[in-house]
């Protein structure tokens, strides 16, 4: 379960526009009328060795997705005030490196969000003050 992303590339203008190609390439998102509302903290990722950085964007409207079935299996849309319901915030245990810890993770139409991607999720809801 991740956010669309991935890496610059040197035709991207900077990190914004990265994140922008990368939604259009993703899950088909028209980047016509999409706007950028900010960044989060950047957020290392040892597994994978990135740096990431994440950009907040928002349409005015319910947009279609037209995913790329070699990058992406499923795409969910998840209202504000799911991912805001404090019930849906638990803990696994996970096997990482060879040692078992406990992660953190939200529990998103049935699927366990964690890692990188709950911890953005964790931020905006903290930026929103939600």
């Amino acid at each position: 379960m991740a956010f669309p992303g991935g890496r610059y590339e040197p035709t991207d203008e900077d990190l914004i526009r990265t994140a922008m190609r990368e939604a259009q390439e993703e899950i088909g998102l028209r980047l016509t009328d999409v706007k950028v509302a900010g960044l989060l903290s950047e957020l290392f990722i040892p597994p994978s060795n990135f740096l990431v950085q994440p950009v907040v964007a928002y349409i005015p409207y319910r947009p279609e997705f037209f995913p790329d079935p070699r990058e992406v299996e499923k795409v969910l849309e998840v209202p504000l005030h799911e991912i805001q319901d404090k019930s849906i915030i638990g803990s696994s245990e996970i096997q990482v490196a060879g040692s078992f810890i406990q992660a953190p993770h939200y529990l998103i139409q049935n699927y366990k969000v964690w890692g990188a991607t709950a911890m953005m999720i964790s931020e905006l809801l903290d930026v929103l003050n939600v």
